[in-house]
């Protein structure tokens, strides 16, 4: 029915914010929607995704102490947008189409994986953390800028990096290195058998 089916659309939206202020002290246990700039989150837990929308616009938003345990997806924003501080999340997306967004990690803040789809501006302090940086083939043109700490990267699209970061990245933009004293490899390598 009708009913049926706006409760099940209210139940995967989550939470909607879609007015700029700042919202702190909050766990939610589902999704939280973002669809206004000039939003800051403080200690905020978010137990579901979080969807950064294109509602934002070109303007900004902040994530002060924010935990994530679902992905974090960043389709809106600009070039001056989304500070994540002190914060952490599992699963960074980055995907906005038809413009650059600008992704500034300060403050100790730790992801897991972060995997820019689209055109990016990446910006790591000297206290982040990302354990594994992938820049895929249709964000060709991005950015990185930083001092933080990366363990691996794959580089598809082939952006140009700090020199603090080039040894992570090999002749062949594809390849995914692993800088925790593992081992690296390509994609199209096959796997040792274990026996």
């Amino acid at each position: 029915t009708i009913a049926e089916a706006i409760i099940l659309l209210d139940r995967l939206s989550g939470t909607i914010i879609d007015k700029a202020g700042t919202y702190r002290d909050q766990v939610i246990d589902g999704n939280l929607v973002i669809r206004s700039s000039g939003v800051v989150l403080e200690n905020v837990t978010v137990k579901g995704q979080i969807y950064v929308t294109p509602g934002v616009g070109n303007g900004e938003l902040h994530l002060q102490g924010v935990e994530g345990s679902g992905t974090l997806h960043i389709n809106g924003g600009g070039v001056n947008s989304i500070y994540l501080a002190n914060s952490k999340f599992k699963h960074v997306i980055v995907n906005k189409l038809g413009g650059k967004v600008r992704v500034v990690l300060t403050k100790q803040t730790t992801i897991e994986q972060l995997v820019a789809e689209h055109d990016a501006i990446i910006e790591l302090t000297e206290d982040t953390l990302i354990e594994s940086l992938a820049y895929l083939q249709g964000a060709a043109g991005s950015e990185f800028k930083g001092k933080g700490s990366i363990k691996k990267l794959i580089n598809e699209a082939g952006i140009t990096l700090p020199d603090i970061y080039k040894h992570l990245a090999e002749a062949d933009h594809r390849t995914e290195t692993d800088t925790g004293g593992g081992s690296s490899m390509t994609p199209s390598s096959p796997r040792p058998s274990s026996s």
